[in-house]
This record gives C-alpha cells, structure tokens and sequence, in this order.
C-alpha cells in the first residue's frame, strides 16, 4: 500500500500527495492523487511489472526527491508479502507454500494455479507434476482420453497421448474397459496387439490363452485355430493337445474311423491317426460298435483276430463253455467253437482233447466201433485203444457181435482168451464150458480135446502146443482149427492177430 511507502520515506503527515510510479525502463505504468486519508494498492503493477519500482511523490504541492521503492517480498517467491497475505492465502515466508514443486509466483504468474493447493485441478497428479509432464495442471484430462491425468500416469500412460502405445485404443479405453496396458501395444505378450485382439479376434488383451487350450492366442490366430474356443471341432481334445498329437484341430475325426479324435484318447486308447490301430483289418470304430478293443487284434485272447468271420463271439475266449479255447477249437483241432461236442460222440471237445487225448471230430477215436462217449461214459474202456483188454478182439466187436466184455481178456474165465475161444476154438467166449462136457475150455485145450464137442473125434496133442515154440504157436492152433470138429460160429471169425513174443491162446492163471 501507500501508506507503507510513506511510512518508509519517513512522511509523517500530508495533506495531499501525488505519486507517480516508474518501472525500471523509466515507463509509467501507474500515477494519481491521494487525499490525506487516501490509499492506493499497487500491488497489481508489481504483479504484471514485477523487480523494482520507482515512485516519485510530491507532498503539498512541493516536489520530493525521487525514491527506489522495492515492494517487500520475504520469499523471494516473485510475490509481495502483501499479495501473498492478502490476495492468496499463501505464506509469504515460504516460496513453495503447497509443495508442489512450483514457487507461489510460478503458480500465480505463470501457470494460473493455486499456490495452496497440490493439486489445483484434482487430477491425482501434482501441479509440479503437471508441468513436467507437459499436461495442464488446471485440466483434470489433459489428452481427452477419458482417464485424469492423475491416472494415466498411474496406469503407465501418458496425460498428453490419447493413445500413448499408438495400438488403436484410447488409454481410457485400455484401463477403464478392457483392463490393458496403455504403454504397451500387446499387454498379454501373446503375439497379438491389443487392438486386433478386442477388435479382430474377440480374445483377451490381458490374457495370452484366452481360451485355456495351452496355446498364446497369437499361435491359435497363426495356426488357423480360434483363440476364444479351446476345442474348435468339438473331438473332446483341446486344439493345442491336437498340435501336439498331428490331428486336426478342425475335424473331430481325423482318422475318419467313425471315433472323435477325444474319444479315441481319453476313452478307448486308440490312435486318432490311425483307422485300424491294432491292425486286426477292423477299424476302430467298428470295433467299438461290435465291443472289442481297439487296441487288441485279439479281444478275448483266444487266438482268433477280432475282425475274422470265424470267431462267433469275439469277447469270449471259450464261446461254447467246452474248456477248449475257440482258437484252439479252430486252428488246432478243427472243432466247432460254438458247440461243446463238435461230433456228437457224448464227450465234450474240452474232455476229449484235455482228459482223453481223443480226437473231437470224430466220433470213433480208436475206430473200433464204440463211439468215444460210450467207451468212457458206458463201458469204461479206452477210446484212444480198438482193444482195451488186449484180447485180440476189438471193443466193439466185444460189445456188438460177441457180448464178450471189452475190459477182461477171458471174459467167461476160462482160462481161453475172448479171441482165441471165437477166432480159433470156435467155442463161447461167455460160456466156460463150450460144450457142456464139464470141463473147461481151457482145460480141454491143454487136454487136447475139443472144447466144442463133448466126444471129439480128433485130439491135439497137448504136448505139441507145449513143446513147439511160441513163434509156431499159430500154425499148432490152425491145424487144431481144422482137424477138430467144430459148430459152425454164429459169427464172423476176426482175423488172426500177428503174435508177440509171448502170445498164447492160454490166459495165464
């Protein structure tokens, strides 16, 4: 005020005063009057001349000396004391009241800001702040891109660049709707810019898998698979588990067997590349349709190939329960894998094969007339031997012609054996006495009489079968045959069989 610099001039009391203010070029830049009781404020040339003024004061009319006047300003802030005090709130004993960065007179000269407040426009960016990054510190959004300045700092970017990594989005755009980075042109660093990734491709621009498959979305766009679905053919296997496998991540079957390729993986073990992949000549969906293995040529493990027509039932090794494997049934024995007793003989093929060693395709092992299932199951004889008893006659002449029992060799005890009595002697094998004379068969043979004629007319001299060796033993018996007489047999005599070393017409007792 005036009044001040009176009081610094040493003027006690006037009763008028002109003034005439210069600034340090010699310009006036203010003039006037004052009444004893007047003042006036110059406060506001100092503000727009600012350093030094020069006042010249003529006090009653009497010109006073000229006087450099310096308007106080403690700071040295580039505001009076007074200004500060009076116009602005701001201490002018401090030069940056707020802290900011920025003098009080910066503030109130310069950039039309608050010097008490931090923050003049309530951005979330200081005014000091402000002015070094360029932005308006009397502006909340500098570049109109819908984020403060305050936050666009924040979040990376910049509060003079609507697009300060210049990828097609507005800083306000990437923070506030997708979530990205306004200083990075790809956030997620999956290969695809930010803006193509909202705009193009519809994936996350702060996500690299969108879709969760295990690929970058980037790979997904270069690869011709989709970002935003992790199985874009619906196989059931995510699109980067088919990079990884070779199949087509846009055909759900890529084999063309009729499975998905996820099926193939997660449920049944078989190569989605692969039609066939157990090689059996059926592919992999038949298989599965029919209920065997894709992955095992031979389903039930009996030798016999899935995709065979010979197998009736390909996921049971033993088809008709016969204890022989159809494989087996098949390939080995030639046998009926659907029936148990391919010969109708009474055994099992199973039995026949693992118990008695006969042949399960035919009825007669032995070929001696008695099918195999009689043998065992009625009489009890050997189906893999003619003659179980060794007599010389076969079991089934035994059983058949002569009623003669198969297991004995003498059935009528006797002391003759079943074949010499019916093949040499004529007599009856069931009968010990032929010829009903009371003695034996036997004993009349070694008599040397006839066992079949109770007076013979003809003898055999026992000592000849007895002294003529063994090997000769037939010839003796022959000219017994033909010399003694004899009935004529009720049935065909078998043939001679070749003797051993010990064979005899005698059944030893």
């Amino acid at each position: 005020m005036i009044s001040a610099i009176n009081a610094e001039l040493g003027f006690v009391s006037y009763d008028s005063l002109s003034y005439t203010v210069l600034n340090s070029s010699g310009g006036v830049v203010a003039s006037g009057s004052l009444s004893a009781s007047g003042s006036v404020d110059l406060d506001s040339v100092l503000l727009s001349e600012g350093g030094s003024l020069y006042v010249f004061a003529d006090q009653s009319g009497v010109l006073g000396d000229a006087c450099t006047i310096s308007l106080i300003d403690n700071d040295g802030d580039g505001l009076t004391d007074d200004a500060e005090n009076e116009l602005y709130g701001s201490d002018p004993d401090l030069s940056d009241t707020d802290g900011d960065g920025l003098s009080d007179g910066e503030e109130v000269l310069v950039f039309g800001t608050d010097p008490t407040a931090t923050d003049s426009d309530s951005d979330g960016l200081e005014d000091g702040a402000e002015v070094i990054w360029g932005s308006d510190p009397n502006l909340p959004d500098t570049d109109g891109d819908g984020l403060e300045d305050g936050a666009d700092v924040a979040a990376g970017g910049s509060p003079i660049l609507a697009d300060t990594d210049g990828d097609g989005l507005g800083d306000g755009e990437e923070v506030l709707t997708y979530g990205s980075n306004p200083s990075s042109s790809d956030s997620d660093s999956d290969g695809l810019g930010d803006y193509d990734e909202v705009t193009t491709w519809g994936s996350s621009p702060i996500n690299a898998d969108t879709d969760g498959d295990g690929c970058g979305d980037g790979d997904e766009v270069s690869t011709g698979t989709s970002p935003t679905n992790a199985d874009g053919d619906s196989d059931g296997l995510d699109d980067c588990t088919e990079g990884s496998l070779g199949t087509s991540p846009s055909t759900a079957d890529t084999d063309g067997d009729s499975l998905l390729d996820g099926a193939e993986v997660y449920t049944w073990g078989s190569n989605p590349l692969l039609t066939d992949t157990d090689a059996d000549g059926c592919d992999d969906g038949t298989e599965v349709n029919a209920g065997t293995s894709p992955t095992l040529a031979d389903t039930d493990g009996d030798g016999l190939n899935d995709c065979g027509g010979v197998d009736p039932n390909h996921t049971n090794a033993d088809t008709d329960g016969d204890g022989m494997s159809d494989g087996a049934e098949v390939t080995t024995y030639g046998s009926d894998p659907s029936n148990p007793d391919t010969d109708g003989d009474g055994l099992g093929d199973g039995a026949e094969v693992n118990t008695y060693g006969t042949s399960p395709t035919n009825t007669d092992t032995d070929g001696d007339s008695l099918s195999d299932g009689d043998e065992v199951n009625v009489y009890g004889t050997y189906p893999t031997a003619p003659d179980s008893d060794a007599d010389a006659l076969d079991d089934g002449s035994e059983v058949n012609i002569y009623g003669t029992n198969p297991n004995s060799a003498d059935t009528d005890g006797d002391d003759l054996n079943d074949w010499s009595e019916v093949g040499i002697y004529g007599s009856d094998p069931n009968n010990p006495d032929s010829d009903g004379d009371g003695c034996t068969d036997g004993a009349e043979v070694l008599e040397g009489t006839s066992p079949t004629n109770a007076e013979p007319t003809a003898t055999v001299s026992a000592t000849v079968v007895a002294a003529t060796p063994i090997p000769l033993w037939w010839t003796a018996m022959a000219t017994v045959w033909t010399t003694a007489p004899r009935s004529t047999p009720t049935a065909p005599i078998p043939p001679m069989p070749t003797p051993t070393a010990t064979g005899s017409p005698m059944v030893p007792r």
